[in-house]
C-alpha cells in the first residue's frame, strides 16, 4: 500500500504551508505570475509533480473520507498554481500515467467525488488532452480518445 502516515504527500500541513507560500491562502496577497515564476520555476524543474500526483491518486480510495477531502482540497489548491507551470514540461507518457491514476480513482470510487479531486482531474485531463493534441503520434491519440471522453463526462 502506498499510504504511510509519515509520507509528506499525505500530510495536510505541508500542503497548507505550500498554499501560504504561493499566495493561494486567503489571508496572503496573491502573487502575480512574474513574481511567482522567479522562485517557483527553478524549484519545479528539480521536483517532478507527476510522481506526487500518481502516488496520491493511487492511494486516494484507501484514505478515510475526512482525510480524502482535506488532502484533495489542499492539494488541488496548490496544484492550481503549480500545474500550469510544470505540465508543459511533462511528456505525453508522464501525463498518461497521471491520467491512468485518475481513471483508477474514477472507476473504483464508491462515493461521489469531492471538489478537490474534480479540480485535480480537470487539470490532469486538460493537460493530457493538450499533450495529445500536439502529439506527432496520431495513432496514440486515437487509442486513448475514448477513455479521455469518458473521463471528461464523469468530471
Amino acid at each position: 500500500m502506498l499510504y504511510r502516515p509519515e509520507n509528506p504527500i499525505f500530510n495536510a500541513r505541508y500542503w497548507n504551508l505550500l498554499k501560504s507560500l504561493n499566495g493561494t491562502e486567503g489571508n496572503v496577497k496573491a502573487l502575480d505570475g512574474k513574481q511567482l515564476n522567479i522562485w517557483l520555476t527553478p524549484l519545479l524543474n528539480r521536483v517532478p509533480l507527476a510522481p506526487v500526483v500518481v502516488v496520491f491518486l493511487a492511494a486516494y480510495n484507501g484514505l478515510d473520507e475526512r482525510r480524502r477531502q482535506e488532502l484533495s482540497s489542499s492539494m488541488s489548491t496548490c496544484l492550481s498554481v503549480f500545474w500550469p507551470i510544470s505540465a508543459p514540461k511533462m511528456t505525453a507518457e508522464t501525463l498518461q500515467e497521471c491520467y491512468g491514476a485518475l481513471l483508477c480513482v474514477l472507476s473504483s470510487s464508491s462515493s461521489s467525488l469531492d471538489a478537490g479531486i474534480s479540480k485535480l482531474g480537470y487539470m490532469i485531463s486538460a493537460s493530457y488532452r493538450h499533450s495529445l493534441t500536439n502529439s506527432s503520434n496520431k495513432k496514440k491519440v486515437c487509442s486513448v480518445l475514448p477513455d479521455l471522453l469518458y473521463c471528461e463526462a464523469l468530471l
